[in-house]
């Protein structure tokens, strides 16, 4: 017997940026593809959009992060190709204190947008492709 699930509200997405460089996660997955990815959380009702992609950064940096505006805002399918969720895609600008430091160096890696072009995104960063066009 399927549950229910409940459907995300929103995809949050951050750009961290250092010197004109983005900080990405670039990895393997299970196929062998190189894919890339930003960090992104999706909130579901009730959920506090910001409160949510703070903590998934506090993960990735051992900064103190505070999330700036809003820089961008897309739609993204949360459903399948056949049955479509769109839901809003935001996009924020992350500022951090001082020098950035990485939890997982071997996962993230400093790019400048154009390096990411070509490179496969995830499903979550399929936004990086209509952001790059701007």
């Amino acid at each position: 017997m399927n549950t229910f699930q409940p459907l995300p509200k929103a995809l949050s997405c951050g750009i961290i940026e250092d010197n004109g460089r983005i900080l990405f996660r670039v990895f393997q997955d299970e196929h062998g593809i190189n894919r890339v990815e930003t960090p992104c959380v999706l909130v579901l009702s009730g959920e506090s959009i910001t409160a949510k992609l703070k903590a998934k950064l506090s993960e990735i940096l051992e900064n103190n992060v505070e999330i700036g505006e809003p820089i961008a805002e897309f739609f993204y399918n949360a459903g399948s190709r056949k049955k479509k969720n769109l839901i809003p895609c935001v996009v924020f600008k992350i500022q951090t204190f001082g020098r950035i430091e990485v939890r997982k160096k071997s996962e993230f890696r400093w790019l400048r947008i154009e390096e990411t072009k070509d490179m496969r995104k995830t499903k979550e960063s399929e936004w990086l492709n209509r952001f790059m066009r701007k």
